[in-house]
């Protein structure tokens, strides 16, 4: 599997997906500005304790939970932090917001 990181609608990166998947080979992505809000990112050190899951499992831009784990090749496309929030992913009074929050920390304490 080829496990490529980009952000969310990378043309290249999806042209680059169609054309590894018609030769047969698994590929996915992981959208880096659509985690926040979006059900499926875990990590555990060390996997669960009885081993039913897998020690990590990512989002991908299909809507699939895959674990990076089992990716022979990481494409590291394009990472970046800003989240792009989904009304899905904040309620009414505003909570879900998290991402947004602490990216404007970041940039508030990055000024003066």
């Amino acid at each position: 599997m080829i496990l490529a990181l980009s952000f969310h609608d990378d043309l290249h990166a999806i042209a680059v997906q169609h054309a590894v998947r018609a030769r047969g080979e698994e590929f996915h992505i992981v959208e880096c500005d659509a985690v926040s809000g979006r059900p499926g990112l875990t990590w555990h050190l060390s996997g669960t304790t009885d081993g039913s899951e897998p020690s990590a499992a990512v989002p991908t831009s299909e809507g699939r939970t895959v674990p990076p784990a089992q990716a022979e090749l990481l494409w590291w496309r394009r990472a970046r932090a800003d989240q792009q929030l989904t009304m899905s992913a904040a309620a009414p009074d505003g909570a879900g917001l998290g991402a947004q929050q602490i990216t404007e920390v970041f940039r508030a304490g990055s000024v003066g």
